[in-house]
């Protein structure tokens, strides 16, 4: 329909070097946003801003750093922020935080889980934690079928 959404995943605020954008993306923005996604019409206009998001089943002192979106048909807005393991954050047609879905699972091999079973509490505290990875691309079809990627680093 038009509509424009942007991920400002460092919170870059219009100024000198920003003065040809045809666009006001300091409208209704705190100063100080770690990140944001901003919503404009056809027109070029903001509609609204999303920032700041706090929610019971985020973390504490969540940074909210959007990456890649994806709109359905419906409005409704699919996120994935930089070091969410949670999944993909869905928000409402408002720009409203619904909720996280689709973590991705975490993958164990026999050697960790065994090793874990015999450690001591002192050897467990110095492993590393299975958590999920964060997903590094997202895709929607025609179906609003979303489609993400995981993309696992690799230690050198």
């Amino acid at each position: 329909n038009g509509d424009i959404y942007i991920c400002d995943i460092n919170g870059a605020h219009a100024s000198e070097e920003y003065t040809n954008v045809p666009f006001d993306v300091k409208q209704n923005i705190e100063e100080e946003a770690a990140g944001r996604v901003i919503k404009l019409n056809k027109n070029f206009e903001t509609e609204y801003v999303i920032v700041g998001v706090t929610s019971e089943i985020l973390p504490d002192g969540f940074d909210f750093q959007p990456r890649k979106i994806v709109v359905d048909a419906y409005g409704r807005i699919f996120v994935l922020s930089k070091s969410n393991t949670m999944g993909i954050m869905e928000f409402d047609l408002e720009g409203e935080f619904v909720q996280c879905i689709g973590a991705p699972a975490v993958t164990y091999n026999v050697f960790e889980l065994f090793w874990r079973a015999i450690s001591t509490d002192a050897q467990k505290d110095t492993m590393e934690d299975f958590v999920p990875t964060e997903y590094s691309g997202i895709d929607i079809d025609d179906e609003g079928f979303i489609f993400v990627t995981n993309k696992k680093s690799r230690k050198e």
